[in-house]
C-alpha cells in the first residue's frame, strides 16, 4: 500500500508540473488532491474486510501447526508455495478438509491497480468457495509495478497456471474443471495469461502437425512471418495443449485499457492511478488489451475468408463513423421490428442455460411497459436478469454491432517485441483467430453499483469474444461495488451453517461447482457448426461438468 501511494504521488506531481502556468499547476493540484483524499478514505472502508481477512489467515495458520486440530471453517491452507524464483513467485492452496474426489480448481488472479495485493488478503473468498462448491482455490502473487510491467504480470500468472495444472492432483484436485478467476486488473491478467497460452498451443500444435508431414514425406515450410515461442521464458508453458482450463470467469475486469483510460480521465484520477505506466504507456494500451486483440484478429479472419487482403485499421475519426451509421442501421432495424423490453430466456430439457440468443415474443403491458412476471423464474443464474430486460444477452450476433478494431500505435505484424511485454509481445502480436479459437469458455460478471470498472467494458469484451467465435456469457448485477466482489466474502465455522450469500456469489458457487449448465452460441451468425470445434473443443452444449 505505501508503495502505491507513493506512485500516486509520483503520478500526481508529473501531471502538475506539465501543467503551463502556476494558475493551472494549483487547480491541477487542488483536484488530485481530492481524489487523491477521496481514494484514501474508500481504502480505509475497506479496514473491516482487513480484519476478517486476518483472522480467517491466523485461524487457518493455527490450524496447520503440527498436533493442532482440524480447522473449524473444514478448509487447510498450504501457505508459500513457489511456482518461480522471484520473491513474489508464491501461491496459497485451500483445500477442503472434505473434498470430494477429483474437486473442481479455482485458480483466483488478484487485482489492485496493478501495484498492489497480498495473497492472505483474499482468504475469506477462498475459504468461501472451499466450503460452498468444495474447491480446491489457488491464490498466487505476482510481481507488481514498478518492478514489473502488465506483460510480466501476465507470464508470472502463466507460470502459476501452468504450476497448479501439474500440481492439482497433489491435493485432490482436477485439472480438467479449472476456472481461471480474476477480479479487477486480475481479470485483465487472467485473459492475457490465457491468450499467451492459447498462442502456445497453436504454434505447438501446428508444430506437431509439421512433424507428422515430415515423417510422411510432406515437409512444410512455416508460414511467412511466423516466428516460434522457442518455449523461453516463464510464460512459456512447457506443454501448452496438455494445460487446458475448463472456464474463465472475469469480475469487473478491465479489458480495453485505452477505454479505461478514458473512464479514468473523466473520474480525473487518471494520474494517480498507476494503470498507464504499469501497462508500459499509451502507445502499449493496445498491445495489452484483451479486446482489442479479440477484435482484429476477428477482422484479419473475416477478410481472410472473404478472400481480400488485409486492410489497414481505421483510425479514432473512422470508428465514430462506422459507429454511428452502425447505430443508425441498429435503430431502423428495431424501428420496423420492434423487440419486446423485457424478453425471456428458455429452459432447455436439462435445466441450463442457453448461450444462444433466445427467441422473443411479446407480453403482456403494464403501466405503458411490457413485462413478464415470470421473467425471474426463466432463468438460472441471478446475473442473467438484467442482461435479458436489457437486451444485452444478444451479444453481436454478426450484426456488425461491436466496436471495429483501432488502428495500431505501431506495426504489430512484424512481431516486434514493445517495451511493456518483451517476449510475451511477440507472443500476443501473433494472436490469431485460430488462436482464439483454444480459449475456454468465459463468463464476465460486472455491476451497475460498481463506480470503478462500468458494466459497458465488460459489455465490449463479451462482443469481441463473440466476434472471434469465443463462447462468452455476460452477468450483471444490481448492487454490488468494485471490492465487494472479492472482499464481501464472510466464511463462518462450519458448525455454524452456510453464511447467506450475495447474488453474484450464488451464482459463482453455482458455476464453479459446475451446478449452472453454460451453454454456449455467441459465435457471429453464419459460423458453421462442427463436429468438434477449433482447438478440439467440444461443440454445443457445454456441460461445466464435462469440460
Amino acid at each position: 500500500m505505501a508503495s502505491l501511494l507513493l506512485q500516486a504521488l509520483a503520478g500526481a506531481q508529473a501531471e502538475v508540473a506539465a501543467q503551463p502556468d502556476a494558475q493551472r499547476r494549483l487547480a491541477k493540484a487542488r483536484q488530485l488532491g481530492a481524489a487523491l483524499a477521496a481514494e484514501l478514505a474508500a481504502a480505509a472502508a475497506l479496514a473491516p474486510a482487513g480484519v476478517r481477512a486476518l483472522r480467517v489467515r491466523a485461524a487457518l495458520a493455527a490450524a496447520a501447526r503440527p498436533g493442532a486440530p482440524p480447522s473449524p471453517l473444514g478448509v487447510a491452507l498450504h501457505a508459500g508455495l513457489p511456482y518461480g524464483p522471484a520473491p513474489r513467485q508464491r501461491l496459497d492452496v485451500y483445500v477442503p478438509t472434505a473434498a470430494p474426489p477429483l474437486a473442481p480448481v479455482v485458480f483466483f488472479t488478484h487485482g489492485g491497480i496493478w501495484a498492489t495485493g497480498e495473497r492472505w488478503h483474499f482468504g475469506p473468498l477462498a475459504v468461501s468457495l472451499c466450503q460452498a462448491a468444495g474447491a480446491v482455490v489457488v491464490v498466487p502473487s505476482y510481481t507488481l509495478y514498478p518492478r514489473a510491467l502488465a506483460g510480466e504480470m501476465a507470464g508470472e500468472v502463466l507460470a502459476a497456471l501452468a504450476w497448479c495444472a501439474a500440481n492439482a492432483p497433489r491435493f485432490g484436485g482436477d485439472a480438467a474443471r479449472m476456472t481461471v478467476l480474476g477480479h479487477s486488473a486480475g481479470g485483465h491478467l487472467g485473459a492475457l495469461a490465457l491468450m499467451m497460452l492459447a498462442v502456445q498451443q497453436e504454434q505447438q500444435a501446428q508444430e506437431q502437425q509439421q512433424a507428422q508431414q515430415e515423417q510422411q514425406g510432406r515437409q512444410q515450410l512455416p508460414a511467412p512471418g511466423q516466428q516460434r515461442c522457442g518455449r523461453r521464458g516463464a510464460w512459456c508453458a512447457a506443454d501448452p495443449l496438455a494445460l487446458q482450463p475448463a472456464l474463465f470467469v472475469g469480475m469487473s475486469g478491465v479489458y480495453d485499457v485505452a477505454q479505461h483510460f478514458e473512464f479514468e480521465s473523466q473520474r480525473g484520477v487518471a494520474a494517480i492511478s498507476t494503470m498507464a505506466r504499469a501497462c508500459g504507456g499509451a502507445a502499449a494500451f493496445d498491445a495489452v488489451s484483451p479486446a482489442v486483440l479479440l477484435r482484429r484478429a476477428a477482422a484479419a479472419a473475416e477478410g481472410a475468408a472473404a478472400g481480400q487482403r488485409p486492410q489497414p485499421l481505421p483510425g479514432r475519426q473512422q470508428q465514430q463513423q462506422q459507429q454511428q451509421q452502425q447505430q443508425q442501421q441498429q435503430q431502423q432495424r428495431h424501428a420496423a421490428q420492434p423487440a419486446p423490453l423485457w424478453p425471456q430466456l428458455p429452459r432447455d430439457r436439462g435445466g441450463g442455460v442457453a448461450f444462444d440468443p433466445a427467441p422473443r415474443r411479446r407480453v403482456g403491458r403494464a403501466g405503458g411497459f411490457e413485462v413478464d412476471p415470470g421473467a425471474a423464474e426463466l432463468t438460472q443464474l441471478a446475473g442473467e436478469l438484467i442482461p435479458l430486460r436489457s437486451g444485452l444477452d444478444r451479444g453481436s450476433g454478426g450484426s456488425g454491432t461491436a466496436l471495429p478494431p483501432r488502428e495500431p500505435a505501431s506495426a504489430a505484424g512484424g512481431g516486434s517485441a514493445s517495451p511493456a511485454f518483451g517476449d510475451a509481445a511477440v507472443a500476443l502480436a501473433r494472436f490469431t483467430a485460430a488462436a482464439a479459437a483454444r480459449l475456454p469458455p468465459c463468463v464476465l460478471m460486472s455491476s451497475c453499483g460498481d463506480a470503478l470498472v462500468p458494466p459497458h467494458e465488460a459489455a465490449g469484451m463479451a462482443r469481441a469474444l463473440e466476434a472471434a467465435g469465443v463462447r462468452a456469457k455476460h452477468l450483471i448485477y444490481d448492487r454490488p461495488a468494485h471490492n465487494d466482489f472479492v472482499l464481501g466474502w464472510a466464511p463462518r465455522p462450519l458448525h455454524m451453517g452456510a453464511p447467506a450469500l450475495p447474488l453474484f456469489a450464488r451464482d459463482l458457487v453455482s458455476i464453479v461447482a459446475s451446478r449452472a449448465e453454460l451453454r454456449s452460441g455467441g459465435a457471429p451468425a453464419g459460423a458453421a457448426d462442427a463436429d468438434a470445434a477449433p482447438g478440439g473443443r467440444a461443440p454445443v452444449p457445454l456441460p461445466l461438468a464435462r469440460l
